[in-house]
C-alpha cells in the first residue's frame, strides 16, 4: 500500500460488449512518483489511460480516486481541471496553431487566469517548461518534426497545471538524442512535483526513470513493484518466457514491448556466425536485444535464454 497515494484505481474495467479492454485493474500511485506501465501491444495500457481520464471513453466498472475524491463519474474536462492530464500515443496537436496557441486552447478551459494577458503569459510559459525552442514558438505545430510536436502536446497538458500527468509512449519515433532529452524532461517534471504514469515500449527509458513498474497482459495487471521483484515474478516469467521446456523457442514472444537496443547484446562477427546473438542473458535482469536486420523486431528477455536472429525475423 502506498503511504501517500494521490491516485487510487480500484477494480477498473472497460467492456465493449463481450470484449474486455481493461479487466479489473487495481493499483495506487504515490504522490510524486513515476509509475512505469509495460506490456505488449493490446495488453490494455492505453485503454487504462482512457478509462482513468474518460478520454475517449469512460470505465464500465470500478472506482478512481484522485487526491481522495472520486473522479470516475466526472466528465473528462472536469477530471482535467481537477489536475489529471494526459497525452496520447500520436502527436495530437492543432496543426494550424502555434505552440503557444495550442497551450492557450488548454488554458481557456481552466480558471488559472481571467484576463487575456494573463492567459497569454501562461501559454508562453508552458513551451518553455518542456524546452521547446523559443525561435519556433509561432510556427504552425503541423509543420514541426515529431519530437517538437510531442513537446507541444506535453506543454498543452502542462498548461492545465496537473498534479498527475499520464504520458502515453512519449519516446516513440524519437532518435537516441531526442529520447535522452525526453528522459531529462520527465525527470525534471517529477522534480517539479508532478506525479507521472508512463506507458512506454522503450524499456531503457522506463528503467531510467521509473520508481515502480506495473505489467499488463491480456488487459489484466499481472505484476507491480520494483524491477528486481517484477522480473522474478513467476507469473511474469511464465507469461513472457512460456513454460520452462518451451523457453528456448519463444523468440519474439519474449517481450515486454518493442524496444531499440543499444546495450546488453554481443554478436558473433565471424563469417560463419554473422549476425548471431551469442550472449546468454542472466536471470533477474531485463536485457535489450537488437536485431540488425530489422530494427523494429526486438525482445526483452527475462530469464536465462539464448536467442538467435532467426527467432527475431
Amino acid at each position: 500500500m502506498s503511504r501517500d497515494p494521490i491516485l487510487v484505481v480500484s477494480e477498473l474495467s472497460k467492456s465493449f460488449g463481450a470484449i474486455r479492454a481493461v479487466d479489473a485493474v487495481s493499483f495506487e500511485v504515490e504522490r510524486g512518483e513515476i509509475l512505469g506501465i509495460a506490456g505488449p501491444n493490446g495488453s490494455g495500457k492505453s485503454a487504462l489511460f482512457n478509462a482513468i481520464t474518460r478520454v475517449p471513453f469512460s470505465p464500465s466498472q470500478g472506482v478512481v480516486l484522485f487526491d481522495g475524491a472520486p473522479i470516475h463519474r466526472l466528465p473528462a474536462n472536469k477530471i482535467a481541471k481537477r489536475g489529471v492530464a494526459r497525452t496520447i500515443q500520436r502527436e495530437s496537436v492543432f496543426a494550424e496553431l502555434s505552440a503557444i496557441d495550442n497551450a492557450l486552447v488548454t488554458i481557456e478551459q481552466t480558471k488559472r487566469a481571467r484576463r487575456l494577458d494573463q492567459k497569454v503569459a501562461l501559454a508562453e510559459r508552458a513551451p518553455e517548461i518542456v524546452g521547446f525552442p523559443a525561435t519556433l514558438h509561432k510556427w504552425k505545430a503541423g509543420t514541426l518534426p515529431v519530437s517538437l510536436r510531442k513537446l507541444v502536446m506535453i506543454a498543452s497538458a502542462l498548461a492545465l497545471d496537473p498534479l498527475v500527468l499520464l504520458l502515453d509512449e512519449p519516446a516513440s519515433s524519437l532518435t537516441v538524442e531526442e529520447i535522452e532529452r525526453m528522459r531529462l524532461l520527465i525527470v525534471a517534471l517529477q522534480r517539479r512535483g508532478t506525479t507521472i504514469l508512463l506507458v512506454e515500449h522503450l524499456l531503457s527509458l522506463l528503467m531510467a526513470v521509473w520508481d515502480r513498474l506495473l505489467v499488463l497482459d491480456q488487459r489484466r495487471m499481472i505484476a507491480m513493484g520494483p524491477l528486481a521483484d517484477v522480473v522474478k515474478d513467476l507469473v511474469v516469467i511464465e507469461t513472457y518466457l512460456g513454460p520452462p521446456h518451451d523457453r528456448a523457442a519463444v523468440g519474439t514472444a519474449l517481450t515486454l514491448g518493442r524496444v531499440r537496443a543499444d546495450r546488453g547484446v554481443q554478436r558473433d562477427r565471424s563469417a560463419a556466425g554473422a549476425g548471431r546473438i551469442h550472449r546468454v542473458f542472466p536471470p533477474q535482469r531485463a536485457w535489450q536485444i537488437h536485431a540488425e536486420e530489422n530494427e523494429q523486431r526486438c525482445a526483452v528477455a527475462l530469464g536465462s535464454v539464448e536467442i538467435q536472429d532467426s527467432q527475431l525475423a
